[in-house]
């Protein structure tokens, strides 16, 4: 067994293998298409510290990003995925478009996952 996996609890470990990859892999494809995620801009752990929070910041961060993805030309795209829906509005806010929602179940809660992504111009239809 992995190390990491070691330390947490056998049902954690199965849940997350036997039920959250497999769902979460067919959210992403259903969202980006298949091989989109690893050719594509991700913008995975994006936080800004609670004092922080709406000066901004979060969305100097993800418009450098965005300006530096768009001097490549087209045919690039930025895909982020959102647990709570003030990410997701937040991310609606700088351009992204929702492209797949799946629920999730667990013994320590029910969650929303919304996959997103970002398009250079003349990209808007496409899933790779």
């Amino acid at each position: 067994m992995d190390p990491l996996w070691s330390k947490y609890p056998p049902a954690l470990t199965k849940w997350w293998k036997e039920y959250y990859l497999p769902k979460y892999q067919s959210l992403n494809s259903a969202a980006y298409g298949p091989g989109t995620k690893l050719a594509s801009w991700n913008c995975n752990g994006l936080a800004v510290l609670p004092g922080w929070r709406r000066k901004g910041v979060g969305s100097a961060l993800i418009g450098g990003v965005q300006r530096e993805m768009l001097t490549r030309g087209k045919g690039e795209v930025m895909i982020v995925e959102a647990a709570k829906e003030k990410n997701l509005m937040f991310y609606h806010s700088v351009g992204f478009k929702t492209r797949a929602t799946a629920h999730y179940e667990s013994e320590y809660g029910a969650f929303t996952m919304w996959a997103l992504m970002f398009e250079s111009e003349g990209n808007e239809d496409k899933k790779s």
